[in-house]
């Protein structure tokens, strides 16, 4: 009697099997990233390879992602009085388990109780507990990017890939998640919804499969912002409307001042600087700024006090440490004229985004001095450090032009700032009108 075979059964059987291997039971190992049996059929043949991913595809994967380096531990880590997250996969009355050494699929009869550790629809974790594992999912059939930034001082500055997981297991991913691990840190997170592709289904289809888990599931609205692309504009105002936490204006800049206030950007008790880390947190809060601009202008615009003008100056401050900090990285360092490229690059992108944003938010600090020469100081100010990273470059024109931009918004240090520009034209500076390069202030 000839051996039964996976390629000798029907299609329909086999995509049965699929669904069975694509399930996970989560491991307390911190150095292993795990990924579900689905994935080692891949290369099989090409035909099990394109029935894989046709099948994947239909199952509408999503790429979970985040900068919280605890956030796999989280979403796997379970006690009796968390919210159970590991869903159950049946068939009729039978149960689909991993085995114990988690080398094949088991059917049992037994029912599970909300303690046991049961497998979900699962691809792979992309990182291992311990950062040593990171996986490549760029390859993948993918539906939707869901990314948790978190704005605190103790996040990873960019995102990494946590898991790859189909639109089933959201519901159970999102239970996780509104749970009590996650409250501190979603009420200072940003997330990021990217509708890819739809595969199969219609766009309708796919956005109910794939975002009604995190409109139906979350106990409360408490994201600090919900940013979309490729998604519906009136699925987007629900996600806002369910995901959107409505915090008061001192809250949200509160935040911004808290990102930057962390040992990193000045050394603690004296210790050595980490340029690098100290560059990090200045970086998460020009991007925490842009996102109030662009999420919650109004709320400020209507504060007690005027929510806009304190925004516009502590974005500025910020910017303008961020490109200190790598000034003075630079300094001192052979072959540094990338770096001062770098901040010059970085005081232009200030001034390009806050240029055209109003400093202020009610007209009643129109017409306050305090407030207008603040303003005025805070550009001249960005001026004068954009000068000084053109000087590191050797491009002592941008230098020049730079200063006379601090010129006309300080009149009041206009003898250092003449001086500045005599000293430049000594090493073979122009004039410094109308410098091609120079990006001025609107």
């Amino acid at each position: 009697m000839a051996r039964p075979s996976l390629m000798g059964i029907p299609i329909e059987l086999r995509e049965r099997i699929y669904k069975y291997l694509l399930t996970h039971t989560p491991t307390s190992s911190s150095t292993l990233a795990p990924a579900s049996h689905i994935c080692a059929l891949l290369t099989l043949n090409h035909q099990i390879h394109a029935e894989i991913i046709s099948f994947l595809q239909s199952q509408l994967l999503v790429l979970l992602k985040t900068n919280d380096k605890d956030f796999i531990s989280k979403t796997l880590d379970t006690d009796s009085t968390a919210v159970p997250f590991i869903s159950q996969l049946r068939s009729g009355n039978l149960t689909i388990i991993k085995t114990a050494n988690n080398s094949h699929i088991a059917i049992s009869k037994t029912p599970h109780t909300s303690r046991e550790s049961i497998a979900m629809p699962f691809v792979s974790q992309l990182r291992s507990r311990d950062l040593t594992i990171q996986k490549n999912a760029s390859k993948a059939p993918i539906a939707m990017e869901l990314n948790y930034y978190i704005f605190m001082p103790d996040k990873e500055l960019d995102s990494y890939a946590a898991f790859l997981v189909p639109a089933s297991s959201l519901k159970a991913m999102v239970g996780a998640q509104d749970s009590q691990p996650f409250y501190t840190c979603i009420r200072q997170a940003l997330l990021s919804v990217n509708l890819l592709e739809t595969f199969p289904h219609t766009r309708d289809q796919a956005q109910k499969l794939l975002l009604r888990p995190y409109i139906d599931g979350f106990s409360r609205p408490f994201f600090l912002g919900i940013k979309t692309q490729g998604v519906a504009a009136e699925m987007t105002k629900l996600l806002r409307l369910k995901l959107e936490g409505n915090y008061e204006a001192i809250g949200r800049l509160d935040i911004l001042r808290k990102i930057t206030l962390y040992e990193a950007v000045n050394g603690a008790d004296g210790a050595e600087v980490d340029w690098g880390a100290a560059t990090g947190r200045f970086r998460m809060a020009i991007r925490y700024a842009e996102l109030l601009w662009e999420n919650h202008q109004n709320c400020l615009a209507t504060a007690p006090f005027d929510g806009i003008h304190r925004l516009w100056l502590i974005h500025s401050n910020v910017c303008a440490d961020l490109v200190q900090v790598m000034l003075d990285a630079a300094a001192g360092t052979p072959g540094a004229n990338g770096a001062f490229a770098n901040a010059r690059r970085a005081a232009e992108q200030a001034i390009e985004f806050l240029g055209p944003r109003p400093g202020w938010g009610t007209p009643k600090t129109a017409g306050v001095v305090r407030a207008l020469t603040a303003l005025r100081k805070s550009k001249a100010n960005i001026s004068v450090i954009a000068h000084k990273a053109c000087k590191g470059m050797g491009d002592v024109d941008a230098a020049v032009g730079y200063l006379r931009e601090a010129l006309k918004y300080e009149p009041e240090t206009s003898e250092m700032l003449l001086k500045q520009i005599e000293e430049l034209k000594e090493e073979g500076a122009g004039d410094g009108e109308d410098i091609q390069g120079v990006i001025k202030w609107v």
